[in-house]
């Protein structure tokens, strides 16, 4: 694969320095490439051969590297696992941009294959630095989760959480170990590494057949710098923290058919008492039948408890909430229902 930079110095472009990357047999094509401000350059790539399946990789270099080559040892964003057939048409959207608000990152999208045959293509979005970015992280947060199904075949699904771990620099962070949790139909944690993107995809070991809910957070990530849960996307990202006293824990009970009428719209209520202590109760509406989230948070945007977590029928729930354990002050409670997101605050007094 050839790359070159040319360089305007106000007389006119001229070539300030090109290079070959080849570093093995395999087939490298369809780059995408970029410059940030510090002078880095990162190159993303297609790369298949014989034994390897159309897969997205990367390298780069850093301004101060010897002119004429790529030094960072090549990074693979995904591996391809099935090859495109009838048709050689690729890489229509390959591209290497620059993140405009650090002007450091590096973003690449590209395609790639996960199962053989025509127009089977997927693709992949990834972000990275080279070295001399710039800055020092300190922390590592949950930058995103995205939940899906994997389908296994005759109708069986398994659970699956993508999930994006950044240092408080916006930098993806690769080698963090992370575990989390799934919930819903499933109901099992799972642990994985992050790559070069600091991506994870994590899969639950049961399968299920029909409707499939799936829900996801993180327990906890083992990186190089402290994981700060207070730091990510969404408070909702991470597991309910420990916060209670094991001999008192919160708890709830729920009461369900509090009317015969089906609800019009989606409702959720002001708790009663409140203040309150130690317990108070939360009331909601469902018009229809929707996969249901009730949890608590603290002022931090932290969650404290998962009160509700399931697929309801239409109608007019209460939930009684003990907050023995807790200590007082101001809480908010959110419902989650299909499209439909609420919250309230609460205050538990001592």
């Amino acid at each position: 694969m050839r790359w070159y930079e040319l360089r305007n110095s106000g007389s006119g472009w001229s070539l300030y320095q090109q290079g070959t990357y080849a570093p093995d047999s395999d087939h490298r094509w369809m780059a995408g490439i970029a410059m940030n401000a510090n002078g880095d350059i990162a190159l993303g790539y297609s790369v298949s051969s014989r034994s390897t399946f159309p897969s997205i990789r990367f390298t780069g270099r850093t301004s101060s590297d010897p002119l004429g080559q790529m030094t960072v040892p090549e990074q693979t964003i995904i591996d391809g696992t099935g090859a495109q057939t009838q048709t050689s048409r690729w890489g229509d959207y390959s591209s290497m941009s620059v993140d405009p608000v650090d002007d450091a990152t590096f973003w690449y999208t590209q395609e790639y294959v996960q199962t053989t045959g025509s127009f089977n293509w997927w693709t992949r979005i990834a972000s990275f630095q080279v070295q001399g970015g710039g800055g020092t992280p300190t922390s590592v947060h949950v930058e995103s989760i995205v939940t899906d199904t994997q389908n296994e075949g005759q109708g069986n699904k398994r659970g699956k959480a993508t999930v994006t771990i950044f240092d408080d620099l916006g930098g993806p962070v690769s080698g963090a170990v992370v575990t989390g949790t799934f919930s819903g139909t499933f109901n099992e944690t799972q642990t994985g590494t992050t790559g070069v993107d600091g991506t994870v995809v994590l899969l639950t070991s049961g399968t299920a057949k029909g409707k499939v809910t799936v829900s996801f957070c993180v327990n906890d990530v083992v990186a190089s710098l402290p994981y700060n849960p207070n730091d990510n996307a969404s408070p909702d990202f991470a597991c309910p923290a420990a916060r209670v006293s094991p001999s008192a824990p919160p708890t709830a009970e729920m009461t369900t058919n509090l009317s015969n009428a089906i609800p019009d719209h989606f409702d959720l209520k002001q708790n009663y008492p409140n203040p309150f202590n130690p317990s108070t109760n939360i009331s909601y509406a469902l018009p229809e039948a929707a996969f249901v989230k009730l949890a608590i948070y603290n002022t931090l945007g932290e969650q404290v408890m998962v009160l509700v977590n399931q697929q309801q029928a239409a109608g007019t729930y209460r939930v009684k909430f003990n907050a023995s354990g807790l200590p007082s002050g101001v809480y908010l409670y959110k419902l989650e229902a299909g499209n439909f997101q609420a919250k309230k605050k609460m205050i538990l007094t001592r």
